[in-house]
């Protein structure tokens, strides 16, 4: 499993989502929200056999971060991209909301975090 420096996720909680081998070098990050309508029904969805999509990491209103997946594997993030394979040269990360309710502050922050720890740990 990737530990990524800088990133210390307040649970692992590995999703049934299918993870599989990386097809090249990350080279960056995507951004979402994951459509919900509260962290709660976040997590569950996460937890539901019928969910198939999936992101490294979701990160609550409160910035909590939850780590859904092994950081060294590709997670079906991405729909329809310009990108050839993004979800394997992009790491996901979402915050838990809808498209109604605006990211919270501390969700913001965390993200921000995350992205400045995947940043150095590229170089």
């Amino acid at each position: 499993m990737l530990i990524i420096p800088g990133i210390e996720p307040d649970e692992r909680r590995h999703s049934h989502v299918l993870q599989q081998p990386l097809l090249g070098p990350r080279s960056g990050i995507m951004p979402h929200y994951d459509d919900s309508s509260s962290d709660t029904s976040a997590l569950e969805w996460f937890n539901d056999p019928r969910c198939t999509n999936g992101y490294t990491w979701l990160v609550l209103d409160d910035g909590r971060v939850i780590e859904l997946a092994d950081p060294g594997m590709r997670t079906p993030h991405a729909g329809p991209c310009r990108t050839k394979n993004a979800n394997s040269f992009y790491y996901g990360v979402a915050a838990a909301t809808n498209g109604k309710e605006l990211a919270t502050e501390p969700q913001l922050t965390s993200i921000a975090a995350i992205c400045v720890a995947v940043i150095r740990h590229h170089q």
